[in-house]
């Protein structure tokens, strides 16, 4: 998984985003994975891990007894009429007696090596729960991962929503001002009645508040997607083209209830095979496992070896010697006699496998009802953008025949307005079903841990 995502970090230094004119749904999700701070603080728990490791299998390794050295003298002062004086020349401390003395050192080589060569098991277990632990934190980092690119994918079709939704409120904005002034000029001319001219003010106005309110909607949604970026300054989106997820939208929305549960079955292996929580939720029974086992290496015996060898032992002196040590071998046994504190750290244990279990079937349960809920939305929101094109295609031609009789003074504005606010529902329905739409996709990405989008689409489209 680190290695997955480091490549994800390089590739997105090394593309030149921050220089670019536009950006991508690629390079915002690579962005976004470079600038998390959650990641990269798995990063360093699995770095943690790691270590751990090494200091439980540096704890089983043999250990040297220690090499010593031992430097030691004896001084004193002497008066320098009582010294013989053939010597040679001594040295004078501050009273001006003579310095005299010995001086030793001891020299010691390692002369036994120790270790541990039967412990009952608890390092095979200790070892096992470690990888357990080192695997539960690449999960960990798996499903952050894939929840950075949920958030991002959503702030990233929050911005393109935004931006269709304004370029709309502009134009409905835009034919609200022109159908006042034809309002206004027919009102003067005592074509219309006041009312009317007063209609067309309001919607002038109405049209006026949802433009100012969609453009505060888009700098919010620019605002988040810049935040997760980490950019400075959001260039402009490449669009999403929808005509690539057409044939996926028809086919899910023409399944029938076996096509359902045939989807449902083969998504539900899929995703139980990949999903980070539910997996964890495996590893954590493996761990509960073990730890029973764990507690019953309270029953067993240790034994430790200690070899001692001839090494010798220097030392320099006025009178230099060198001895050895004698050769010999020492192994040691220990057991536990408090077996009912054994007992009791076995049953808690125990305990503890059983709530373990509960906790795993319920994983299990929640898991599958989550797949089946998450197809049923996504067939729904299929259904939705379907209904919606057709009803953008109605309300279109609705409001092309309002606009010509109108045009032509044969239609009122009340059923003229009725119309355009038809077309511009429509629209907004449209734009909104269409996004909601690959929202379910990119979170249904993460449930089952699709490498990306295409994947997960080419594991669909069977349907």
């Amino acid at each position: 998984m680190r290695k997955l995502i480091t490549v994800v970090l390089v590739s997105a230094l090394g593309m030149g985003i921050l220089a670019a004119e536009t950006l991508s749904l690629d390079q915002a999700e690579d962005l976004a994975v470079a600038n998390s701070r959650t990641l990269e603080t798995y990063f360093l728990t699995e770095r943690n891990n790691a270590l751990t490791e090494q200091s439980n299998l540096y704890a089983q390794l043999p250990s040297l007894g220690s090499a010593s050295v031992q430097v030691g003298g004896t001084f004193w002062a002497e008066n320098w009429d009582a010294v013989d004086k053939t010597t040679d020349k001594p040295t004078y401390n501050s009273l001006g007696d003579y310095i005299v003395g010995s001086l030793a050192a001891k020299l010691s080589l390692p002369s036994s090596v120790s270790m541990s060569i039967w412990d009952g098991g608890k390092y095979s277990i200790q070892k096992q729960l470690s990888a357990i632990t080192s695997e539960t934190t690449r999960n960990q980092a798996l499903q952050a991962y894939y929840q950075v690119l949920s958030d991002v994918d959503q702030a990233y079709f929050n911005v393109l929503l935004a931006q269709e939704n304004l370029e709309n409120a502009e134009a409905a904005y835009r034919g609200a001002l022109l159908t006042l002034n034809i309002a206004e000029v027919r009102f003067e001319s005592g074509i219309i009645a006041r009312d009317e001219y007063l209609q067309a003010q309001a919607s002038k106005e109405s049209s006026e508040n949802t433009r100012n309110q969609t453009r505060r909607s888009l700098f919010q949604a620019r605002t988040t997607l810049q935040n997760l970026t980490g950019l400075k300054e959001l260039p402009e989106l490449d669009p999403v083209s929808f005509d690539k997820y057409e044939a996926l939208i028809t086919g899910l929305a023409s399944l029938d209830d076996s096509a359902i549960d045939r989807l449902y079955a083969s998504l539900l292996a899929a995703v139980r095979a990949n999903n980070p929580q539910f997996l964890n939720s495996g590893l954590s029974l493996d761990s509960a496992k073990l730890a029973v086992d764990q507690a019953k290496t309270g029953y067993m015996p240790s034994f430790r070896a200690s070899l001692n060898f001839p090494s010798p032992t220097f030392t320099l002196s006025s009178d230099p010697a060198i001895t050895w040590s004698n050769f010999g071998l020492t192994i040691t046994g220990s057991i536990s006699l408090d077996f009912w504190v054994t007992a009791n750290s076995v049953a808690k244990s125990e305990n503890a496998l059983g709530r373990q279990w509960l906790s795993y079937q319920d994983a299990e349960e929640n898991l599958a009802v989550n797949v089946y809920t998450t197809i049923l939305q996504l067939i729904s929101q299929a259904s939705s953008v379907l209904s919606a094109e057709r009803s953008l295609e109605i309300s279109q031609q609705q409001y092309e025949y309002a606009e010509a009789l109108f045009n032509l003074a044969q239609y009122s504005m009340s059923n003229f307005s009725t119309a355009s606010e038809s077309l511009i529902r429509s629209q907004y329905s449209l734009n909104q079903s269409r996004y909601t739409f690959l929202n379910s996709l990119s979170n249904l990405r993460g449930l089952g841990a699709f490498a990306d989008m295409q994947t997960l689409m080419d594991f669909l489209l069977p349907v």
